[in-house]
């Protein structure tokens, strides 16, 4: 079965997104910040929401 959303690592490599983050001057550690505190409150709120989240290290920004 193939997974239908993208993990937060997919979405940081995705290159359409990082043409749009570059065309809006936001840099890959503030939109990853964006992503984790999203996903933070999104868990809180909805205690049912599944981490799917790799545990591998933090992708290297540069």
């Amino acid at each position: 079965m193939r997974q239908s959303e993208l993990t937060m690592l997919d979405v940081m490599h995705d290159p359409i997104i990082r043409q749009i983050l570059r065309a809006d001057r936001v840099s890959l550690a503030q939109f990853a910040v964006l992503l984790q505190d999203t996903a933070r409150k999104l868990k809180s709120r909805d205690p049912s929401v599944v981490d799917t989240e790799e545990t591998a290290p933090a992708p290297n920004l540069q």
